[in-house]
């Protein structure tokens, strides 16, 4: 009998997480007894970016993608949004307000990773736009992309660059951005945000700011008021690239908190 995920649906996530494409993923709910398209949720858990001059990567590491997906499949397959009455109303199950990131957030890097220990990060959030809105099988897809100001070493040798939203859809280029899938049927909402943040004022120090959070399930109801990112962040100095790997493992993780 099946009570969650074949291996063969599991290897397929994992390939589709890599390449990217659209390729048909679906997911088995135990509860509903039925099979949920879950290809979008693989499109938001990893957002390529775009190939620039002393950018070492194109994607990160298939562990840390690999890990994300077996949380999102947890909170899938384990659990889904509370109704708040009996007549069908979800308001748990809807997407936050688009307005849940707009201000101030602020985060310190591991002491433990180096090269860029105890390293104070802040994004200020002051515009956003919706960007995407699909309904497939009764289901939503949204996205939205922010402006605002991404500010690396704020307490020491601050470097600060916008994002705009009016640069999507070209993901990698100074660009933040906040998916979210509203599975319907299975009272699910899974939310991810990636961060690309380049060097486009300056050569040396060159800076690559590659960030996402989630997959994350939103059935509190509630937008949280801080996330954790995992990813990585490069400085080219004088030609020699320093990188630091946040990978998504607790501890290891850069937490951000809204102001």
């Amino acid at each position: 009998m099946v009570t969650g995920f074949t291996f063969p649906v599991l290897m397929a996530m994992f390939t589709a997480s890599v390449s990217i494409d659209r390729r048909s993923v679906f997911i088995i709910h135990p509860q509903l007894n039925t099979i949920i398209p879950g290809v979008e949720i693989i499109y938001y858990i990893k957002i390529k970016k775009i190939q620039r001059p002393k950018s070492m990567k194109t994607f990160f590491r298939l562990s840390g993608a690999v890990l994300m997906i077996a949380v999102c499949i947890s909170f899938i397959v384990s659990s889904g949004c509370k109704k708040k009455t009996d007549n069908n109303s979800n308001d748990k199950c809807q997407c936050w307000n688009e307005n849940w990131l707009i201000g101030t957030w602020e985060g310190t890097t591991p002491s433990t990773i180096q090269p860029f220990a105890n390293k104070k990060i802040r994004i200020v959030f002051n515009e956003v736009n919706l960007e995407n809105n699909d309904t497939v099988q009764g289901s939503t897809s949204k996205t939205w992309a922010y402006s605002g100001t991404f500010t690396w070493d704020v307490d020491s040798a601050a470097w600060s660059m916008n994002f705009v939203h009016t640069l999507y859809p070209q993901p990698g280029y100074d660009i933040i951005i906040w998916g979210c899938i509203n599975y319907v049927q299975a009272n699910i909402t899974v939310n991810n945000v990636s961060i690309r943040i380049g060097d486009t004022i300056q050569v040396d120090p060159y800076h690559t700011i590659d960030l996402d959070w989630g997959p994350f399930n939103g059935g509190t109801g509630a937008a949280p008021t801080y996330i954790d990112l995992y990813g990585d962040i490069e400085l080219d100095i004088n030609g020699v690239v320093h990188r630091a790997e946040y990978p998504p493992n607790e501890g290891s993780m850069i937490r951000l908190t809204k102001k």
